[in-house]
């Protein structure tokens, strides 16, 4: 039986605690951080300083990374699809006959309200 070696990571001491913190800090910040001041970098650089509309801070710039972190998680993970399909021809009687019922809905909505008010 071969053995191999296996190097063992050893956390001694504070050092090693100390090592530990700032390599969580470093990953979370490659993670969070950093797409967030992108995110405030080029909205503000296109949208404030060229269209002329509002800059954001880091609370805009973290609620859609947020939104775009989910969007990617619910479209990889299959929980959402986008289908196209074709759409049916709609006859000009199919129309009539929808608005028809639109109007008629509206026509009770104010019979109603004119019953109310009685």
């Amino acid at each position: 039986m071969n053995k191999k070696n296996f190097k063992v990571i050893t956390i001694n001491g504070l050092s090693g605690l100390l090592l530990i913190i700032i390599l969580v800090s470093l990953v979370l910040s490659c993670l969070i951080a950093v797409p967030i001041w992108a995110i405030i970098e080029s909205w503000n650089f296109i949208v404030y300083d060229y269209f002329g509309g509002p800059s954001i801070t880091v609370l805009h710039a973290s609620l859609i990374y947020t939104v775009i972190i989910l969007s990617i998680y619910l479209f990889l993970s299959n929980y959402v699809s986008v289908q196209f399909a074709e759409s049916e021809n709609i006859d000009d009687t199919d129309i009539e006959l929808l608005l028809g019922n639109l109007s008629d809905k509206e026509e009770d909505k104010e019979e109603d309200k004119e019953e109310d008010k009685k």
